[in-house]
């Protein structure tokens, strides 16, 4: 394979010869060797750095350079174990929604009842409660002084 020189790689890769160079002594960009005659790039380090997909060589031959996916597609098992997972889940979410409109409704009774409890509660006056506290109070400290303290 054919390596290539900061200027055909910058032709290439439609950049100046500069941000090659530049790019090279960065360390962004690799080549191969250095000589007399300048760097030594390879054509795939080229692609990879600039994203290059398509180009031709300097010879005129046309290569294609596809970008290797990141991640690799799931087999059929993978698949398999997916889509039981989202039947899992699936079925889980639909409990939990029942749950919720079950304790919903439960709490819309017991909101009901709670205003109904307050709405027949016996109104006590207010000089009432406060002979029930003084009596209680005074039996709180009969008992303390029972225990001896």
């Amino acid at each position: 394979m054919k390596h290539l020189t900061a200027g055909e790689a910058s032709r290439l890769a439609g950049v100046s010869k500069a941000t090659i160079c530049r790019a090279l002594k960065t360390g962004k960009l690799s080549y191969v060797s250095i000589d007399s005659d300048g760097y030594k790039i390879d054509p795939a380090e080229l692609s990879r750095v600039y994203n290059l997909k398509h180009h031709e060589t300097p010879k005129g031959v046309a290569m294609k350079r596809y970008e290797t996916p990141n991640e690799t597609p799931p087999n059929d098992h993978e698949k398999e174990l997916l889509k039981l997972k989202i039947q899992h889940l699936e079925e889980k979410l639909k409990m939990v929604e029942k749950e919720n409109e079950y304790l919903r409704h439960d709490k819309e009774q017991w909101q009901k009842q709670a205003a109904r409890n307050l709405l027949s509660a016996p109104k006590i006056d207010p000089l009432t409660v406060q002979k029930i506290q003084k009596e209680t109070v005074k039996k709180y400290k009969e008992w303390l002084d029972k225990r001896g303290r």
